[in-house]
């Protein structure tokens, strides 16, 4: 837990100068939607944004995870609910925006990325929740499914009666593999 920005997007994170190729964050604007909860929900939110309108949203949402981790890593519960509360992010995106456009019609901008949102999550009903778990656990350097060294090491005691299906269906002892 912690007090969060609660809406890290392109309008609001400002970038200093390209130095080599790369630029730095140098500051955040609009602190209307600060509030104190759960420290992952702000890179959930910056994830939602990173995949808006990309040809493979789950590798962006990937990099800013990896990133992300590199500077505070996260814990096997917060790689848990990730995709969850990136998912509920769009959601809650295009309700506002919804809802916004009734209140104010003729305010653009509280609608510029509702399109987009909806794109996402439509192309996000065929992302298996455990792929994208996994995969930004591999984007943290950590083996891509959480039960994978307790495996490894089941089978590394048990190599003598443990078979594995090889090639053309052959069985073969794990050390073999």
């Amino acid at each position: 837990m912690s007090v969060i920005h609660g809406d890290p997007n392109d309008y609001n994170v400002l970038v200093g100068e390209a130095d080599a190729g790369h630029r730095q964050v140098v500051s955040l604007i609009d602190f209307v939607d600060v509030v104190h909860t759960n420290t992952v929900c702000d890179l959930a939110v910056a994830a939602a944004y990173a995949m808006l309108n990309k040809a493979d949203p789950l590798a962006a949402a990937a990099n800013v995870v990896a990133g992300y981790h590199e500077a505070f890593p996260l814990t096997q519960a917060e790689l848990e609910v990730l995709y969850p509360l990136i998912c509920t992010r769009l959601c809650v995106s295009v309700v506002n925006s919804a809802y916004r456009q009734k209140v104010e019609p003729h305010n653009d901008y509280l609608t510029v990325s509702e399109q987009s949102a909806w794109t996402l999550l439509e192309k996000l009903l065929d992302v298996h929740p455990r792929l994208a778990h996994y995969t930004f656990r591999h984007a943290c350097g950590l083996p891509a499914h959480p039960g994978t060294n307790a495996l490894i090491k089941w089978l590394e005691s048990h190599a003598v009666s443990a078979l594995v299906v090889g090639h053309a269906g052959r069985r073969q002892a794990w050390r073999n593999v």
